[in-house]
């Protein structure tokens, strides 16, 4: 059951280039095959190249983004192994071998594996120049949506001055939450006031102001 919901979240996504496109110039595809047809590690990438010339010689080019190529470099297939965690990985390959006009022939392909990737960050709450009450209540809402996500961040991000960010965190220390898991990242002082309160998963990128 593990293998399938691993299978079921990784996404494929394939892109061909030909900055010199001619019909009588070979076209190429990469695609991700493994054992029993699963996409799995280590990985396997297979070139397919056609309209093309039987005479002519082909080697195959590959780089790898986010892996390491373990065998197959310069044939069609190559053996990858790789961390897909927070990670996109990517196979390209580039034609070698082929008549000038053809030149520049290039396709890769993307795995990602969006069961593992971290979500991005949440405005929980965003507002300007409020009442004390507002901002009490939007803070009380930002805690809740902590408590439920102990794994999560808060962070407190501003553009314009705002004097109550230190209190702020004081308050939301008194609604349970640890200042640990609490950041507050100040903006530029010159714009106007607007305070947004950022639920940030485990792993995920914290926001800028």
């Amino acid at each position: 059951m593990t293998r399938l919901i691993a299978i079921a979240v990784l996404a494929l996504v394939a892109t061909a280039t030909n900055s010199r496109a001619q019909s009588a110039c070979p076209s190429v595809s990469v695609s991700c095959v493994g054992t029993n047809k699963w996409c799995d590690p280590p990985f396997f990438f297979l070139a397919t190249v056609s309209n093309t010339d039987p005479k002519q010689k082909i080697s195959f080019e590959w780089t790898v983004a986010n892996g390491q190529i373990v065998s197959g470099q310069g044939t069609s297939v190559i053996k990858v192994v790789g961390n897909l965690v927070n990670k996109t990985l990517t196979a390209s390959v580039k034609l070698i071998g082929l008549v000038p006009e053809c030149t520049g022939l290039v396709a890769s392909v993307s795995l990602v594996d969006w069961g593992r990737m971290a979500p991005p960050p949440v405005v929980v709450e965003e507002f300007g120049n409020v009442s004390a009450d507002e901002v009490k209540w939007r803070l009380d809402s930002f805690a809740i949506h902590l408590r439920n996500q102990p794994g999560a961040m808060g962070y407190i991000v501003t553009d314009g001055k705002w004097s109550k960010a230190k209190r702020a965190i004081e308050y939301l220390v008194t609604k349970g939450l640890s200042a640990e898991r609490l950041r507050y990242v100040p903006g530029n002082k010159k714009k106007l006031l607007v305070i947004k309160l950022y639920l940030v998963p485990a792993g995920a990128v914290p926001p800028k102001s």
